[in-house]
């Protein structure tokens, strides 16, 4: 089991059982702190988050995804390319590593052509990674626009998971943007891949549904049960 603990709550949370939560900052200084260390990759001064797996302090930037605009949800980052590189090699060595033997053997050949008929010596780096051919074709995943913000938000966090291993999401205002009916088909869409939402709200003026824990910190920082 994994906890977590806020540096503001005296508990720790089940957030392997606790699937979304709704976590209500009603405090500004307090909420634009706490975002400000999701942002930077969770460092900051106060280390508001500890995600801990038996009594090993798990690094949260590996395990943990802030999502911090939901109108820039960009799939084509440079984590998401290099992992999707890693997966590519290791899943397609076996076929590559012999093409990748005659094309480096093919390109010296070329090389020591173009030396003669020059009748000046060339060096090159003649080795060629696997992960160099998926470079060289620019792979990039395609958008969607015709996706709703509900869809695009599940695809994003999916691919994230499958590509990072990332299964906790920090999000804020949702039920600023999203109806009731699509954060319940959210929640639904994502708990089969076991992923986890933390929603940070500002005010508490909307519907809590059963699937959702509820955490309110008032203005003077006091919990509200």
């Amino acid at each position: 089991m994994r906890y977590l603990r806020f540096s503001f709550l005296d508990e720790d949370i089940n957030i392997d059982s606790a699937e979304f939560i709704d976590l209500v900052i009603e405090n500004k200084k307090l909420k634009y702190e706490f975002l400000k260390y999701c942002y930077f990759c969770f460092n900051g001064n106060t280390n508001f988050i500890v995600l801990q797996c038996g009594s090993e302090i798990q690094n949260n930037e590996k395990l943990i995804f802030f999502v911090c605009n939901l109108f820039d949800l960009d799939l084509n980052t440079k984590k998401n390319i290099n992992s999707l590189y890693k997966i590519l090699k290791l899943k397609y060595y076996d076929e590559l590593k012999d093409e990748i033997l005659n094309l480096t053997n093919k390109t010296k050949q070329l090389i020591e052509d173009i030396s003669l008929d020059f009748d000046m010596p060339l060096y090159s780096n003649s080795e060629i990674k696997e992960e160099d051919i998926f470079r060289a074709f620019d792979l990039r995943f395609l958008d969607d626009d015709s996706l709703s913000l509900k869809e695009r938000i599940i695809k994003y966090c999916t691919l994230i998971y499958e590509l990072q291993k990332i299964d906790i999401f920090i999000f804020k205002d949702l039920h600023q943007y999203l109806s009731e009916e699509d954060i319940e088909s959210l929640f639904y869409e994502l708990k089969y891949l076991r992923i986890k939402i933390i929603n940070v709200e500002s005010n508490n003026n909307f519907t809590f549904n059963s699937y959702s824990k509820k955490i309110i910190i008032d203005e003077t920082l006091c919990l509200i049960k």
